[in-house]
């Protein structure tokens, strides 16, 4: 709660098909806390995804003088909503709700996964500015992967994550690691580049990745700087040998592994239809630009 009481408004967009379909569910009873904490506090539900119409909504958040945007929903639902209101971010705080099926962003913030308890942090007001990054014009708040990342998870549809969760990720993983499959990158960073065949490309924003919040025990939330591990070949039991490391968050001490920071870059590719995924969703195909934006994002969390 503001200091004195002050009356807030919050715009909750909610994604319905998100995570476990429960969004309209989880934005009603944070507006039962909110009204339980406050009375006096306005707020409004909005369902949201992709296809929203993004010009009525912001219209519709400025009409009611809205000071928090509240997002239900996993990684996906978040880069949606803050590309949706990119060019006014600054006149918003955000909150977030759990209802991915992950919600990684959420676990590298360290915001609790209890609607009861992620309400009260968005009462509490305490915010934290932390990083977004920008692909081809397209918002990431997350994570971006080229390889076999982005492949084990090209053809899973969201009934597919709901039911089996990350366990079909690692089925399908090992599955296309054994078939050793590598792409012809080349990696031009504001400060150096890269050139090979590579299984696995990544480029986070945080350290957590998939919900592995100890994937790069280097990288914060808020450093201005874009993380990429490259991985030119991986080996199961490479992979195993080095699990301390791996757990541990000690990526880039692994053999063979190249690590780059970069607070911009370019990736493409020789080969033609090299897809990338964005946030948990499948994105565009390479070439990719992108680039980050220092603390362009005002997170509630906790005090």
């Amino acid at each position: 709660m503001r200091e004195g009481g002050e009356m807030r408004r919050f715009l909750v967009l909610y994604n319905p098909g998100s995570g476990t379909d429960s969004g309209r569910a989880i934005a009603e009873r944070f507006k039962e806390i909110v009204k339980g904490d406050n009375a006096s506090h306005h707020v409004y539900l909005h369902s949201f995804d992709e296809k929203t119409d993004k010009e009525p909504l912001r219209e519709k958040a400025e009409a009611n003088q809205i000071d928090t945007l509240v997002i239900v929903g996993g990684d996906g639902t978040i880069r949606h909503v803050v590309q949706t209101f990119r060019d006014c971010l600054a006149n918003y705080k955000i909150g977030l709700l759990p209802g991915g099926t992950v919600n990684n962003f959420m676990r590298s913030l360290d915001l609790p996964l209890d609607i009861g308890e992620a309400s009260r942090v968005i009462l509490g007001d305490e915010t934290q500015a932390v990083d977004y990054g920008v692909v081809n014009g397209e918002v990431l708040i997350s994570t971006l992967t080229i390889g076999i990342l982005a492949d084990t998870a090209a053809d899973i549809t969201q009934k597919e994550k709901q039911k089996y969760g990350p366990f079909l990720f690692v089925k399908r993983f090992i599955d296309l690691l054994r078939k050793r499959k590598r792409y012809n990158l080349n990696v031009v960073t504001d400060e150096t580049t890269w050139h090979g065949k590579s299984q696995l490309l990544s480029i986070n924003m945080t350290h957590s990745v998939g919900g592995f919040t100890r994937y790069d025990r280097l990288a914060r939330p808020d450093d201005g700087i874009l993380h990429m591990t490259i991985m030119p070949k991986l080996n199961i039991w490479e992979l195993i040998r080095y699990s301390p490391k791996i757990l541990q968050g000690r990526l880039y001490d692994l053999p063979q592994i190249e690590y780059l920071t970069a607070r911009s870059v370019r990736i493409t590719a020789q080969e033609i239809n090299v897809g990338t995924r964005i946030d948990g969703d499948p994105s565009m195909d390479l070439p990719v630009e992108m680039e980050v934006i220092p603390r362009g994002l005002q997170i509630l969390i906790k005090k």
